[in-house]
C-alpha cells in the first residue's frame, strides 16, 4: 500500500508529479492520441479528469516548459516514448469554467474576459513586442479580440500554436 496522498480536487499535472501525489500513469493513452490525429475532442462525465488531461497535454506540448519535460514526465510511458511533437508548440489554454452568468450581457463580458485571461497567460510565457495592443486594447467582442491575437501572432512570429479549450460547455449549460 502506498503512503502517497491522493490528489483529490487537484487538476494540475505538474503539481501532482512534483509534489509526489499518487498518480496512475495514463500517458500511454496520450501517446496514442499524439500518434493518431491532430484534433481532439474529449468528452467525459463531470469530475472525470478532463481538466487534468488538458493540463497534461499542455505540459507535454508547451515549448516554454521544455526544460521541465524530463522531470515532469519521468517514469511515465510518454516520458520514455517521447515523440517529436513534445515541447514543440506555444500553447493557448482557454478555461471557461468560471463563466456562470445566465444574463446574456454579463455572459458575453465574462466570456471575453476569459479569452483575455488566456491570452494574458500566453503572453506571460511568450512575450511579444506588440502584446499591449491586444492586452490593453478595446474590442467589441471576444471574436474580435481573438482575431487580433491570432493576426498579431501570424504577422511577425509564425509559430506552431496548440489551442486547448477546457470547460467549453460550462457556460452553455448554465444558460440552457
Amino acid at each position: 500500500m502506498s503512503n502517497k496522498i491522493y490528489p483529490i480536487g487537484i487538476q494540475n499535472f505538474e503539481k501532482i508529479r512534483n509534489d509526489g501525489y499518487f498518480y496512475i500513469d495514463k500517458t500511454a493513452l496520450m501517446y496514442q492520441m499524439v500518434k493518431t490525429g491532430s484534433y481532439y475532442f474529449l468528452s467525459r462525465p463531470r469530475r472525470f479528469g478532463k481538466t487534468l488531461s488538458t493540463n497534461m497535454l499542455e505540459a507535454y506540448y508547451d515549448e516554454a516548459a521544455a526544460d521541465q519535460f524530463d522531470r515532469v514526465f519521468a517514469g511515465t510511458y510518454i516520458g520514455s516514448h517521447k515523440t517529436p511533437l513534445a515541447s514543440q508548440f506555444r500553447v493557448l489554454h482557454l478555461d471557461f469554467s468560471g463563466i456562470a452568468s445566465p444574463n446574456h450581457q454579463v455572459l458575453a463580458a465574462e466570456f471575453q474576459e476569459t479569452v483575455l485571461s488566456g491570452v494574458r497567460s500566453y503572453f506571460q510565457r511568450y512575450p511579444h513586442p506588440e502584446q499591449n495592443e491586444v492586452l490593453k486594447g478595446t474590442f467589441p467582442s471576444a471574436s474580435a479580440l481573438i482575431s487580433r491575437f491570432f493576426s498579431l501572432l501570424t504577422e511577425e512570429f509564425p509559430r506552431k500554436l496548440y489551442v486547448i479549450i477546457d470547460e467549453y460547455d460550462q457556460f452553455a449549460n448554465e444558460v440552457l
